[in-house]
């Protein structure tokens, strides 16, 4: 197995790269949430706490195959080490009924604990990080679907989901700068996936898509096809014809033609500050 594949831990928008996923399902991580069908399904703050020892551990544990540790310490400082969280405390915490001003009070919270954990692989010896903002909550069909009293802007996206995702990202923007000027010898990527995801729905006719928040896969049809009692996968649910004319797949992940272009415009380094191409890392 080469360094490289334990190297890479990829991002959710690049699944298809080979590498690591540390984020946590675990149950006792969730526990920290109240249960709420309005939740998505992506990292909370809460994971990473328990994903950064899980990843330490993990790293120092022995192969048996192997008889060596998964990665030596050049191995650690060399690798990329790529965080998307957010999206989930923004959603649990309006799933929650907290108010717009609530929600936003949390953020720092969460921002922190980011922090936290870019510290504490810097500490380790890690010093190549990739941090993903959020994306638009508001645009994904789950929320419009559940959420009953929406106050929508030009596009149908829930105005007050977006807008505390901008004020999250401008928070995780200004972390992002101030870990560059405390840290020594790090190479700190921010990079703005909110613009990236909601271009494609301002401009969905552009990019080849007709129905930009609409999911592919669920139950109900027009205008947004989710049902939280017949989600994608389960009886009653059902595919559509033309999944690259979707953007949305389940109504909170994207279908692999809208993940395509979104993979594209983040390795162009275009959203990215600084504007780091993503194969420095492979090659630093």
């Amino acid at each position: 197995m080469s360094s490289f594949r334990w190297n890479l831990i990829s991002p959710w928008t690049l699944q298809r790269l080979p590498g690591k996923y540390f984020a946590s399902n675990d149950p006792a991580l969730r526990s920290r949430h109240e249960s709420c069908k309005n939740c998505s399904s992506s990292p909370s703050h809460h994971d990473i706490l328990g994903a950064v020892p899980s990843f330490l551990h993990g790293c120092q544990h022995v192969a048996p195959s192997l008889d060596q540790s998964l990665i030596n310490d050049d191995e650690f400082r060399k690798a990329l080490y790529v965080i998307d969280i957010g999206q989930n405390d923004i959603a649990d915490s309006f799933a929650k009924s907290m108010s717009y001003v609530q929600v936003v009070k949390r953020i720092p919270l969460v921002t922190t604990e980011i922090n936290n954990a870019v510290k504490a692989l810097y500490g380790q010896g890690g010093r190549n990080f990739w941090l993903h903002n959020t994306g638009p909550l508001g645009c994904l069909p789950q929320k419009l679907s559940l959420v009953e009293k929406k106050d929508l802007d030009q596009y149908g996206c829930i105005s007050s989901y977006n807008d505390a995702a901008r004020l999250f990202n401008e928070e995780l923007r200004r972390v992002s700068e101030k870990m560059r000027a405390e840290l020594k010898d790090v190479t700190i990527v921010y990079v703005d996936i909110f613009s990236i995801k909601y271009d494609l729905i301002a401009n969905h006719t552009k990019y080849g898509f007709s129905s930009p928040l609409m999911a592919c896969c669920g139950h109900g049809g027009p205008p947004y096809n989710y049902d939280v009692h017949f989600t994608c996968g389960q009886p009653g649910s059902q595919v559509c014809d033309e999944g690259s004319r979707f953007m949305s797949w389940d109504g909170i992940h994207y279908t692999e033609a809208a993940n395509s272009i979104v993979a594209s415009k983040i390795l162009s380094a275009a959203y990215s500050t600084p504007r780091v191409k993503f194969d420095f890392f492979c090659s630093s």
